[in-house]
């Protein structure tokens, strides 16, 4: 059976990065407030942010830092604090 869709829903644009935008630098992310939503995991020995109730979530693991699948490491990796947290990608980035 095929599946019709009308063009008129479809309003989904891709804009290209600008080539000039350099993502933050893990120390100064690090020092901004992650505000009380969010949720701290390690994955596989990789530091993870996730904010559940946007269904949202970033590896810390790596620069810069990237988006993910929230489910991975909610199902994949054990919940730590944030102190735990930022004390890993400090010694990860060695900050």
């Amino acid at each position: 059976m095929p599946i019709f869709v009308d063009s008129d829903d479809v309003r989904w644009s891709w804009t290209p990065r600008d080539p000039k935008f350099i993502s933050p630098t893990i120390r100064e992310l690090l020092a901004e407030d992650f505000g009380p939503e969010a949720e701290f995991y390690l994955c596989n020995r990789q530091p993870f942010v996730v904010y559940p109730d946007l269904d949202y979530a970033t590896d810390w693991s790596a620069y810069p830092v990237r988006e993910v699948h929230p489910f991975y490491p909610i199902l994949h990796g054990q919940k730590v604090s944030e102190a735990e947290f930022r004390k890993l990608v400090q010694a990860k980035h060695a900050i």
